[in-house]
């Protein structure tokens, strides 16, 4: 099975934009370092051959290394400012044989076959555990993502 994903995307209004193949939770950390994987080569607005409108075949790496693929995009519009944290990008995808789902976010688009979308939760939705930790693991969309995702494996049945 291959996950096909269409987007919209502008690599140049991102100062990153890039998609994980996500096999694990760090809960030692936030940001990328997060979530445990490997980095697609395809999705990412460093390729020369990234632009909107074009399907991407997510199908880096063998698909029983990975459940689920995770899309950053950190805007560069207010990123000097640090205002850019509404604008920024945070969603996973979970591979699903024949599914197909739309992700709206401002005047970005994504579809996908073969999978669905996947949201990140609120901080207010956080284990308990976590709401103590430091503001930038509590506010950090990935850490968020990544603890809930995998919370049946880190013991957070709550």
């Amino acid at each position: 099975m291959v996950v096909l994903l269409t987007h919209n995307f502008d690599g140049a209004r991102f100062r990153w934009l890039y998609a994980k193949y996500a096999s694990g939770c760090n809960p030692t950390h936030h940001c990328t370092n997060a979530i445990r994987g490997r980095y697609s080569r395809r999705f990412t607005r460093l390729s020369s051959e990234f632009r909107p409108g074009q399907t991407i075949a997510l199908d880096e790496f063998p698909t029983d290394t990975w459940d689920a693929i995770y899309i950053c995009g950190v805007s560069a519009d207010g990123y000097s400012r640090h205002t850019n944290y509404p604008h920024n990008v945070h969603v996973a995808i979970l591979p699903r044989s024949g599914a197909t789902d739309t992700w709206l976010f401002e005047n970005w688009t994504m579809s996908v076959e073969n999978g669905v979308f996947e949201r990140v939760i609120s901080e207010g939705e956080l284990n308990s555990k976590y709401k103590s930790l430091p503001r930038e693991f509590v506010t950090c969309r990935m850490f968020r993502w990544a603890v809930w995702h995998y919370r049946h494996q880190l013991g957070d049945d709550e």
